[in-house]
């Protein structure tokens, strides 16, 4: 009954429109470039990760390509996944998955259901966002998981709703800034969605209703000691040094 009804609604048919050509553009353009030698700084990420991978290969990542993205592949080398399926869950599944995430946003915080269609489809068919989806780049999982930050925070702190219909609304907070850490870790540049967090809190709440809530004491703890973990056992350069290059 569920799907006749959603199968009668013209949003939902039109994002599965938007959904399939999404799949149809990443899967094409993987297909198309799956002979290709690694341009340098994905080699430099994936050298790095067969060397985590116990691979027969002495390579250190540059200090600025320097994330916790070849540690993930390094993890899927050690239980023998082929380069093909590595891209697939790296790259192409985020990818898809950063579709789907920017019609759900907009869909919770917009009630024109019409801002959905077309923000998804302006990602669905962007030019930048295909390209990285087909390269063993930082900029497709650090977007999802930034994304996913922003739906969880929406979701559960702002409209006090279950998140994914499971998780308790309290718990919004610190899920999210594991995430915005998780996106920091992969790529560190996007250290930015921890700042629209926190400006976005400091201008909609009361200061008082926040130092107030212990979930969010919890969340900031958290937070804390996360990115202290990865500082110390995951980049090599501090980071002043990078945030100067910024």
């Amino acid at each position: 009954q569920k799907i006749k009804t959603l199968l009668k609604n013209p949003y939902f048919l039109t994002f599965l429109a938007i959904l399939i050509i999404a799949i149809g553009l990443r899967l094409y353009y993987s297909n198309l470039t799956q002979s290709q030698a690694l341009w340098w700084d994905e080699a430099d990420y994936m050298a790095y990760a067969k060397n985590i991978g116990g691979f027969p290969v002495k390579w250190v990542v540059l200090a600025k390509h320097n994330s916790f993205y070849p540690f993930i592949a390094g993890g899927l080398f050690k239980l023998s996944l082929s380069e093909a399926l590595i891209k697939f869950i790296l790259q192409i599944l985020p990818s898809i998955l950063t579709v789907l995430l920017v019609y759900l946003i907009c869909i919770e915080m917009y009630s024109d259901k019409r801002i959905a269609l077309i923000a998804s489809f302006l990602t669905a068919i962007f030019w930048a966002h295909l390209f990285n989806s087909t390269r063993f780049h930082v900029d497709i999982p650090s977007l999802f998981t930034g994304l996913l930050a922003i739906y969880v925070f929406w979701k559960g702190y702002e409209k006090k709703e279950k998140i994914f219909k499971k998780i308790e609304p309290k718990w919004a907070m610190t899920i999210a800034v594991i995430l915005v850490v998780l996106t920091y870790t992969i790529r560190r540049g996007y250290f930015l969605f921890g700042a629209f967090f926190l400006i976005y809190l400091l201008s909609t709440k009361k200061f008082k209703e926040l130092i107030k809530d212990k979930y969010n004491w919890i969340a900031l703890a958290t937070g804390i000691v996360l990115f202290f973990l990865s500082e110390k056992f995951i980049f090599s350069s501090k980071i002043k040094d990078i945030g100067e290059a910024y």
